[in-house]
């Protein structure tokens, strides 16, 4: 918001390991853990704002696959965004990997609704991947995500009662006629 002062902060660490990695065959078992913390201001009337802002999307690369934070100013200027979370990836070969991750999301500040303190709890989001390679110019992927939203996350989106069932997949194929595919 305009005229007030900003003081914020986003934070992430991550640790990644190969289980193990076949060159011949091309199998690698990759895992990888960490977090994100996203600053956030519970108070949106005071003069400074603390909610840190990411001014261009990650396009999937943090806070999963459903885009439920940060895209389209859902959640801007809002209670911040602490997102601890498990990835994993498995190659059966060069062409073919499947991954899967699972996100745990919490508020960085206190969510307040009417006066009371809510849960940071914001929900749970799990994310499935895959990928083939048909050619070195043409590749095919697909996946699915699924959300378990919480009461506060519902508050803080301020979008009305949301669906039971908060999902997405996609299938696309992807053809680079000018490159290859690594």
């Amino acid at each position: 918001p305009q005229g007030k002062n900003v003081n914020a902060y986003d934070v992430n660490i991550q640790a990644t390991h190969t289980l193990f990695s076949e060159s011949a065959s091309g199998k690698k078992l990759r895992v990888a853990g960490g977090l994100e913390i996203l600053s956030g201001s519970a108070d949106p009337t005071g003069n400074q704002n603390r909610s840190f802002s990411p001014m261009y999307g990650t396009n999937h690369l943090y806070n999963g696959y459903m885009d439920l934070f940060f895209v389209g100013g859902s959640h801007e200027n809002n209670v911040g965004l602490q997102d601890f979370y498990l990835k994993s990836r498995y190659d059966f070969n060069s062409k073919l990997f499947v991954q899967a991750d699972a996100h745990l999301f919490y508020s960085h500040a206190d969510v307040i609704y009417a006066h009371e303190n809510l849960n940071k709890r914001l929900g749970q989001e799990f994310d499935v991947s895959f990928g083939y390679l048909i050619s070195d110019a043409v590749s095919l992927q697909g996946g699915y995500s699924h959300f378990f939203y919480t009461d506060s996350f519902q508050q803080i989106q301020n979008n009305g009662a949301l669906k039971n069932t908060q999902n997405w997949s996609y299938l696309m194929l992807i053809v680079r006629p000018n490159m290859k595919n690594k």
